[in-house]
């Protein structure tokens, strides 16, 4: 197995990084710990480097569309960590997962609907559901005081969908780090299932699993699920590239 250096320190000032070089605009001060973005300092894998450089030699950057290898990528991705088997025609482009998180939304509500989101949760979910004047309903997880593990309150959960047209999962969810179990998210596909809910659901960062826990992709688990969730994936967190804005949408129901 080939291994990679995570030790030699890369000076990242002078390329515009938002992490290092944004401090003073975002906190007012440089005399921070940028613990604020998902973004690596360790260099990114050679063979990227390599396929980048190789492109980078035909001097002509035009239009260009996605190759069948850019679905088979995806489909083999998903299938080998996680055996879904996911068909070409389910896969749409997004810059972004944030991108795909708005334009979900905005597919399946309108203005004035509840989204519901799990804080304490990544930020612009909350921001994106404002800004495009929709309604913000929290279901907080709670904290187990004994093991510091975070739970979803199904209660709670039953009454905010009850209200929503659209539940914004974060699954692994950031920050909190929970891996929610197949059973979890039955639940919530039932709760979803009774209210008529699309599921929105952010899973960029799957391949961050610690033994012996497994990433499921909830619209892996049965047809209804599948038909009413928009998964989203990227490969900026699990190989350092956020900087190429490159995301993809799985979604099984050409009707979400």
């Amino acid at each position: 197995m080939k291994k990679y250096d995570f030790d030699t320190y890369i000076d990242r000032i002078g390329t515009d990084c938002e992490k290092y070089e944004d401090l003073v605009r975002v906190f007012g001060t440089d005399r921070v710990i940028p613990l604020w973005i998902a973004d690596m300092d360790f260099a990114t894998a050679d063979f990227i480097v390599e396929a980048m450089e190789q492109r980078m030699k035909h001097p002509v950057f035009g239009y260009t569309f996605r190759p069948q290898c850019y679905f088979d990528a995806i489909r083999g991705w998903v299938e080998r960590h996680s055996g879904w088997r996911i068909d070409t025609s389910w896969i749409a482009f997004s810059p972004g997962v944030v991108a795909g998180v708005t334009f979900g939304m905005l597919s399946c509500t309108k203005e004035g609907d509840g989204v519901v989101i799990q804080p304490p949760v990544y930020h612009p979910f909350g921001n994106t559901i404002r800004n495009n004047r929709r309604r913000v309903l929290d279901n907080p997880l709670i904290q187990d005081p004994a093991t510091g593990e975070y739970r979803i309150d199904f209660d709670d959960l039953d009454k905010k969908l009850a209200e929503a047209k659209a539940f914004i999962l974060c699954n692994p969810h950031n920050p909190t780090g929970r891996v929610f179990t197949a059973e979890e998210l039955l639940k919530i596909g039932e709760l979803c299932k009774k209210h008529d809910v699309t599921i929105i659901s952010d899973e960029i960062h799957c391949d961050f699993i610690f033994r012996p826990h497994k990433h499921i992709h909830i619209a892996s688990l049965n047809e209804d699920l599948a038909g009413r969730t928009i998964t989203l994936i990227a490969p900026s967190k699990s190989f350092n590239v956020a900087g190429f804005s490159t995301a993809a949408a799985i979604i099984p129901n050409a009707e979400r």
